[in-house]
């Protein structure tokens, strides 16, 4: 199954400095089995193929993918929700972040009859610096190969 064109152009190349962004959140469960959320940027999504390329720097984000090896990733248009259920079909792992490639395995459009506004964040240094923009991207290369 291929990501839909409207989530694919969300979440392709990487984010502006100093313009607005979506911040997409990424759903796991815990051992518990209690959804666990983290926020991905565009820098940290890419789609391909069939899926989606993830670079996920929570150590809780990673476990959780390590053993369920299931996610969800969120988008939204102004005119509605998509939800995104992933499989985990490799990964690889350094101390500080792991590169996972997902299969799209189920999409579900959510329509709204109002606009809807996505959760943002403007990007800058800081965030490039915090979320390793070229060595994130370096590492989903490395899947693709």
């Amino acid at each position: 199954m291929d990501l839909p064109q409207a989530v694919t152009s969300l979440l392709s190349g990487l984010p502006a400095h100093g313009q607005a962004e979506q911040a997409f959140p990424f759903l796991t469960v815990d051992e518990a089995g209690f959804p666990h959320v983290c926020l991905l940027s565009r820098a940290q999504v890419e789609p391909y193929q069939a899926g989606l390329l993830a670079l996920v720097g929570s150590r809780r984000t990673r476990a959780n993918l390590l053993r369920a090896g299931a996610a969800t990733l969120i988008a939204v248009t102004p005119t509605a929700a998509h939800y995104c259920k992933l499989l985990m079909t490799r990964s690889i792992e350094e101390p500080w972040a792991l590169a996972a490639a997902f299969d799209l395995v189920e999409h579900k459009v959510d329509p709204s009859p109002v606009p809807l506004t996505p959760l943002t964040y403007v990007p800058n240094a800081e965030v490039e610096a915090a979320e390793q923009w070229e060595r994130g991207v370096a590492m989903l290369l490395v899947l693709l190969s």
